[in-house]
């Protein structure tokens, strides 16, 4: 009996362990995703998050980064970029200003 007792309690403890652990990882990684498409969405850089000079509008950004089939977003190594990957289309409002 008190034998089980330190089985299932040992059990218990590797199992908030676990848990913790995962969350240890789980919040960084989803906040760093969602930053990320947020990124995406709005056309801006990690080095220069202010810079709205690529935004295209959230769909037309989300299709320059991951491409146009939508089975492309799923699984993303079937989908073929947008352009070369060195030269982006400008927003229209940045293109006028450098004009």
């Amino acid at each position: 009996q008190e034998h089980g007792l330190t089985v299932l309690s040992a059990h218990s403890v590797l199992l908030h362990a676990v848990a913790v652990i995962n969350l240890t990882a789980a919040v960084p990684l989803g906040m760093f995703s969602a930053w990320h498409v947020s990124l995406v969405l709005r056309g801006r850089v990690s080095v220069d998050p202010k810079d709205d000079s690529y935004d295209l509008g959230a769909l037309k950004n989300w299709r320059v980064v991951f491409g146009e089939s939508w089975l492309g977003w799923v699984v993303p190594i079937i989908s073929e970029p947008a352009g070369d990957g060195v030269h982006f289309e400008m927003s229209p409002r940045r293109a006028k200003q450098l004009a």
